[in-house]
């Protein structure tokens, strides 16, 4: 478990903290910058889902991010602090978007583990859906 929390320590963060965090989240969001990844991949390790996020890929700055940066700016105009900023994290439309993609990665992980097929199945679907939103992004 400390291994995984080491690979998923965020910027900022000591190892102690990322332990604690792994430790106790059933769902984890990562992020990856990769050319190509799709969007999105999902793994199932030590009883936790985790959903990485492919900072290159398109969905990334045309979606995610500026959802993700929507919700600090209207924080921002309220108050001010470092405080603000993390409130504002779990608020608005993020999270709602968070919460899409992480029952597609339930979903995916529990279908996933049905049979080898079903899994390179999903693998598939996942590459071939993330190929078809980049082409569909450039247009």
């Amino acid at each position: 478990m400390r291994g995984l929390a080491t690979a998923l320590k965020r910027e900022g963060e000591t190892d102690d903290e990322a332990f604690e965090r792994v430790k106790s989240s059933k769902y984890i969001i990562d992020f990856r910058h990769d050319e190509y990844w799709p969007f999105y991949t999902v793994k199932h390790r030590f009883g936790r889902i985790i959903l990485t996020i492919n900072t290159a890929h398109p969905f990334f700055t045309h979606l995610y991010d500026p959802v993700s940066k929507m919700a600090l700016v209207q924080r921002e105009e309220e108050t001010d602090g470092a405080a603000a900023l993390l409130e504002a994290e779990q608020q608005g439309p993020i999270v709602a978007l968070d919460l899409l993609l992480l029952s597609l990665a339930r979903t995916q992980s529990r279908l996933a583990q049905a049979d080898d097929d079903t899994h390179r199945l999903l693998e598939t679907l996942q590459r071939e859906w993330s190929e078809t939103y980049r082409i569909q992004l450039r247009a």
